[in-house]
């Protein structure tokens, strides 16, 4: 492996002035996803790239991603029955998370195991949370690559950070009973495969040969400590999400939009608030509120008040003055490509930290987790009224659209299975 990593880094170093599409040969990919549209849609893009070039994808998702991932050119694959698979029931702590993908890897792995030791692919492409991804390269032994949504949060970026320390102690204190099961699952799986599972501490920091970060450097929370194994790609788009087709009735703009993605959107409280702040605004507002939440509870609409379960969000952020978001990285990450300022409400752990960043960075203020119309009147009127927030979040809408996006990720991609080809080919 050493000798395989040692080929990689001088092939980058190599790698300019050379087009990664001379690869020669149509390779064949297997992406691995967890079942949430951030993780999912910065990776479709890059998927079409691929397909777009003549290569091959497979893509293991769950069924409620099926038509996006046909869409984009892939063969969709899913996953045996995962019945009680349900990300919210573990939300409120990172061991019960990471529990729960453990247990969800000992129950897909054998099926994964099969099919790609049937149709072996040259690269597995997993996202940082699909542990059965990860275990099932390390068990093959097939080159594998990280698809990272968020930031990169790993021992070195905590060293640097007391509070994610602080934080993570927190976390274990709280869940003791799930460490426990957590390593009877790992022990069980290291018995049965052979191969070492990811550790704890791994799941939150994947390390592949290749690792996608779907942000920037200048985003990622002390982006100098990663080598050139970690690839910012920065906002990874689709063309057809830009489209305005689907915006029928929503306002031209400029307006304030509003939405807790669409994992952990059951926030009526938090739209009502929203729509008391925003009373006396002369923008349009818009709520994009899921389907988990009435709009007949949110009280009396005026008239410039747009409530809908779900917009093309890329396509409103066009005409967006102010967006107010969860935190998600890949909504803060399209924000700020379009260079619209942002009012965070992070909901989970990982939100959190993009908050801390945004208003670190000066592209944006956070809330609180109580937060009052008041709260967020006062935190949205100080974002519009200072022209510092909008042109902070323009400068890092800039690194984000220079980081080459999903044609970059498909030249990474091409040039990991090119070497990883070759080092086969020596060694058969």
């Amino acid at each position: 492996m050493t000798a395989l990593i040692g080929i990689w880094r001088g092939s980058l170093e190599a790698r300019a002035g050379t087009s990664a599409r001379t690869l020669g040969h149509a390779a064949k990919f297997a992406f691995l996803n967890v079942p949430a549209h951030g993780h999912t849609n910065p990776t479709l893009a890059v998927v079409a790239e691929l397909a777009r070039r003549g290569h091959r994808i497979e893509y293991w998702s769950f069924e409620q991603f099926r038509a996006a991932v046909e869409r984009s050119g892939a063969r969709f694959r899913a996953y045996p029955d995962l019945p009680d698979y349900e990300a919210r029931q573990a939300a409120d702590n990172l061991i019960r998370l990471a529990r729960l993908l453990m247990e969800v890897t000992a129950r897909v792995l054998p099926a994964l195991i099969d099919a790609l030791t049937a149709d072996r692919p040259d690269v597995v492409v997993h996202d940082a949370l699909a542990v059965w991804g990860a275990y099932v390269a390390r068990v093959l032994h097939i080159p594998a690559a990280a698809s990272i949504s968020t930031f990169v949060i790993d021992d070195r970026v905590i060293r640097r950070d007391p509070a994610l320390l602080v934080y993570g102690l927190g976390q274990v204190a709280a869940a003791l009973p799930e460490v426990l099961a957590f390593e009877r699952v790992r022990r069980s799986l290291r018995r049965r495969f052979g191969a070492p599972p990811p550790r704890a501490g791994e799941i939150w920091s994947a390390r592949e040969r290749l690792n996608l970060v779907f942000t920037s450097r200048e985003l990622q929370p002390f982006g100098d400590l990663f080598d050139e194994t970690y690839a910012f790609v920065g906002a990874a788009l689709r063309q057809e999400q830009l489209s305005d087709t689907d915006l029928e009735g929503l306002p031209r703009g400029p307006l304030i939009y509003v939405s807790l993605g669409t994992l952990f959107n059951r926030r009526p409280e938090f739209f009502r608030a929203a729509i008391e702040a925003f009373a006396e605004r002369p923008e349009p507002l818009v709520l994009s509120v899921g389907d988990s939440v009435d709009s007949a509870s949110l009280g009396p609409l005026g008239p410039r008040v747009h409530v809908r379960a779900f917009v093309p969000q890329l396509a409103l952020l066009r005409r967006t003055t102010l967006f107010v978001t969860h935190g998600g990285m890949n909504s803060v990450n399209e924000a700020l490509y379009f260079g619209v300022p942002l009012v965070v409400y992070p909901q989970v752990h990982d939100q959190l930290i993009v908050a801390r960043r945004v208003a670190a960075l000066g592209a944006g203020r956070t809330l609180r987790a109580q937060v009052s119309a008041a709260d967020l009147r006062d935190a949205a009127t100080a974002v519009l009224m200072d022209p510092g927030y909008r042109r902070r979040a323009v400068e890092l809408g800039a690194t984000l659209q220079a980081g080459g996006g999903a044609d970059r990720a498909a030249d990474e991609l091409e040039r990991l299975a090119s070497v990883a080809t070759a080092a086969r080919e020596r060694t058969s």
